[in-house]
Order: structure tokens, then C-alpha cells, then sequence
């Protein structure tokens, strides 16, 4: 008997047990109940992104925001970087910068969510300078792809050139305290 014929045989065996039969079916329907309760959005806690209010947004953001800092990405990245392991400070940077996409999505979508032109500009200028700590974050990438192909003098400009986004980042986040301070209930 070739292996062909032993494998098609057991096979043959394993769909002719019921217990096999049955387990084969609740897979199937259990993926096929998962698969149809994210079509119908099921989960009650997660609101349709079109439908947040001002505050759901802002709140989401910050949420986005303070993932970041919950999972400490930012150490990881460097703390990797000085180790060595240009990789894995890379795939942390690029976990916080989804993060900051994700966290800019909410800040747009909050001043859209707004007619109180304070509270418009407010959440305008905090996209804003998530935008700059995006670019900063991009920057280090290249600066670790750089500092990976010990292309030194192209690892030292990415560095600047994130620092000066990091800078403007602040300038943002300061214009967006300054106009906190004169909204109420931002």
C-alpha cells in the first residue's frame, strides 16, 4: 500500500466518524456566526465612528493616545535601538505611530462633530500636532533604518529632521492648550 493510499484511506476514515462530522459542523457554524455578528456590528460597546459625539471622539483619542504610553512603546523603541535590535524598535514605532493615526482620525472627526468654533479649533489644532508627531515617529524609522545600514550621516539628519517635528508637534499642542483655556467644557 503506497503512502497515497494510507493517507486518502485514513481520511476517508476520519470523515466517516460522526464525532469528526460534528465538530467539523460547529466550527462552521460558530465562524459563521462570528463572521456574520461583525457584518451586523453585535458588539454594543463599539459606537459607529460616523456617530460620536464631539466628546466620544476627544475621549477616543485620548484613549489612542494614552495606549501608547500604557504600552510603553516609546521606551520599547529605544530601549530595542540601543540593544541593537533595529527590528523590533521599528515594529514598536510603527505600533505607536497606528496609534497617532488612529488618534488624529478622532481629532479630525471631533471638529467635524462640532459647530462651537472653539471647540472646532481646539480639536483642529490637537490633529495638527498629532500630524507632527506622526512625521517625528516616520522620521525615526528612517533614522533606525539608517542607524541599521550604518548610513550615519543620513541617521543624523532623520534625527534632526524628527526633533524639528517634534518641535512644531508642541507648537500645536500649546495653540490647542491656549485655546482650551478660553472654551468652556472642551
Amino acid at each position: 500500500m503506497s503512502v497515497i493510499d494510507a493517507v486518502g484511506e485514513k481520511t476517508i476514515r476520519l470523515f466517516q466518524n460522526r464525532k469528526f462530522i460534528v465538530l467539523l459542523l460547529l466550527i462552521a457554524v460558530v465562524g459563521g456566526f462570528v463572521k456574520f455578528s461583525d457584518g451586523l456590528n453585535l458588539n454594543p460597546f463599539q459606537k459607529d465612528f460616523e456617530k460620536m459625539t464631539y466628546q466620544e471622539h476627544l475621549d477616543a483619542a485620548a484613549d489612542e493616545l494614552g495606549t501608547t504610553k500604557k504600552l510603553n512603546l516609546w521606551d520599547k523603541a529605544v530601549e530595542a535601538e540601543e540593544q541593537g535590535n533595529y527590528a523590533v524598535a521599528e515594529s514598536y514605532l510603527v505600533e505607536f505611530k497606528k496609534h497617532l493615526e488612529n488618534a488624529k482620525a478622532h481629532e479630525l472627526a471631533a471638529a467635524n462633530a462640532t459647530d462651537d468654533p472653539g471647540k472646532k479649533k481646539f480639536a483642529e489644532y490637537n490633529a495638527e500636532s498629532t500630524r507632527y508627531m506622526i512625521l517625528k515617529i516616520e522620521k525615526n524609522i528612517e533614522q533606525i533604518r539608517y542607524e541599521a545600514q550604518g548610513n550615519h550621516e543620513a541617521e543624523l539628519k532623520a534625527k534632526n529632521e524628527a526633533h524639528e517635528y517634534f518641535l512644531k508637534a508642541n507648537e500645536w499642542a500649546e495653540k490647542a492648550d491656549e485655546i482650551k483655556l478660553g472654551v468652556d467644557n472642551v
